[in-house]
């Protein structure tokens, strides 16, 4: 190798170090928050104790329950609509077109979800010909096997 080779060579090791490290760094802190997470009460409470002894402590009052005011109706949660699609597979329809019209129909969320399914369990060639009935309240599971089954 010649020397401008060398420098190249040099050169991307340096670069390849800096995006390392920065990559690094910036994730440090997500690692720490998850490492704490997962600490035991016993030791968060221990950790509490000694951040408490170092540290001055502030209060804050917080309200023990927030009771609805009386007179008032409690706000109701949103319905979730249910979409039922009766879907014609026809002789030659491939997975990713079955999970495009299911996604369009809005029976599941993203076709990519479906197709991996199909993928994973070697299903890509086992859709049968017919009209499946689908709705929005199945499982990828279900629904991959109401659209196997003739």
């Amino acid at each position: 190798m010649n020397k401008s080779a060398w420098r190249g060579f040099g050169a991307g090791i340096i670069v390849a170090t800096g995006v390392l490290s920065f990559a690094y760094f910036i994730t440090a802190p997500a690692i720490n928050q998850a490492q704490q997470a997962e600490k035991t009460p016993d030791q968060s409470a221990s950790s509490s104790r000694t951040s408490e002894s170092t540290s001055s402590a502030t209060a804050s009052a917080t309200p023990a329950s927030t009771a609805p005011v009386p007179g008032t109706k409690a706000p109701q949660p949103a319905a979730k609509q249910v979409h039922t699609v009766s879907l014609n597979v026809t002789h030659g329809m491939t997975p990713e077109e079955v999970a495009a019209q299911l996604e369009k129909a809005k029976i599941i969320p993203d076709k990519k979800v479906l197709i991996k399914y199909f993928v994973n369990n070697k299903l890509m060639y086992a859709l049968k010909r017919g009209t499946h009935q689908v709705n929005s309240e199945m499982t990828i599971d279900q629904i991959a096997k109401n659209l196997i089954t003739p």
